[in-house]
């Protein structure tokens, strides 16, 4: 049972602080375009120098490609530390 309260909450957790963080980088960018939301989750995890070039090929400026290279790693350390707190949640379930 607890297993699956864990698992739960972190998949919740996880959509909310992507959720999260693409609502504030639209309050940031001058617009965005939510065909690249698939983009922006599924680049989350490379980090390289040239990062903030995969976004100005799509048309932004280089302030808003290091924006959302910004946002992308803000949202990257924030997935470890919902993992920690589902599983703090998911023990304390279980009592």
């Amino acid at each position: 049972m607890a297993v699956v309260v864990g698992l739960t909450v972190t998949i919740i957790g996880w959509i909310l602080i992507l959720w999260l963080n693409l609502s504030l980088l639209k309050g940031k960018v001058h617009r965005w375009r939510n065909d690249l939301v698939p983009l922006f989750v599924f680049s989350i995890g490379s980090i390289n120098p040239g990062k903030a070039s995969l976004w100005t090929q799509q048309g932004y400026s280089q302030a808003e490609a290091q924006i959302i290279v910004r946002q992308q790693l803000l949202c990257l350390l924030e997935l470890p530390i919902g993992f920690l707190l589902a599983c703090i949640l998911s023990i304390l379930s279980v009592r």
